[in-house]
């Protein structure tokens, strides 16, 4: 005789693989949130024209040219024949659409545009140095006694250098990190360092938030 449970069971294994998360993304598939989320595959994009990567290297070369001390790396730039105007950058390399060079009245925006994913890089880098407190205290070294012979604490002057250092300024952890650099920020500075007025910048923000927004899309950048 078979039990209820059992009918059950086999019933909730069939509807979970007619709705796993394979790679033909079905209209009602189930998406695994323990799935890592593919990454853009290059190759997979459509080939831009020879004139917008020519463009877009040139742009890109020269903004990095002016600014190479302060990027951590020098990145590559790949432009892929997609409509939309998108720009993000992953794995060393800055992508950007055709769509978004073709919207780029001048090379000024672009550079804009290029400058603002190069100040997400260099953020990133930045945030990923040495712990506060690596850097705050002074080397430690070996702490004698106060009294000569005595076996009691360590050298009270340096508990108080110590104490002196934990109290320059908000502390939240021993091993917490300070805050980052503005990405918004660098790509200001590497933008202006490159030759171009800040008020260019200022008015491709729409056009680099539009950019921002499709890139976050990744459905536009899947079977194609």
């Amino acid at each position: 005789m078979r039990t209820p449970w059992r009918g059950a069971f086999c019933l909730v294994v069939g509807l979970t693989g007619c709705i796993g998360d394979g790679s033909d993304r079905e209209p009602f598939a189930f998406r695994n949130p323990f799935k890592e989320e593919r990454r853009f595959d290059p190759s997979s994009a459509p080939v831009a024209s020879a004139r917008a990567a020519t463009r877009v290297h040139a742009v890109g070369s020269a903004v990095v040219a002016a600014n190479s001390a302060d990027l951590p790396s020098k990145p590559a730039f790949l432009t892929v024949g997609l409509k939309e105007p998108m720009a993000f950058h992953q794995a060393g390399q800055v992508v950007v659409s055709e769509g978004l060079v073709d919207r780029c009245a001048s090379d000024a925006e672009l550079a804009a545009v290029v400058s603002n994913e190069l100040g997400k890089i260099a953020a990133a880098r930045a945030e990923k140095g040495p712990l506060r407190a690596e850097r705050d205290l002074p080397p430690a070294g070996p702490v004698p006694n106060d009294v000569v012979g005595a076996s009691g604490p360590p050298d009270m002057t340096r508990a108080a250098e110590e104490a002196m250092f934990d109290r320059r300024g908000t502390r939240p952890g021993r091993n917490a990190r300070e805050p980052g650099p503005d990405p918004k920020t660098l790509a200001h500075n590497f933008f202006v360092k490159a030759g171009h007025s800040a008020d260019d910048f200022d008015r491709a923000a729409g056009l680099i938030k539009e950019a921002e927004e499709n890139a976050e899309k990744r459905e536009l950048m899947r079977g194609r």
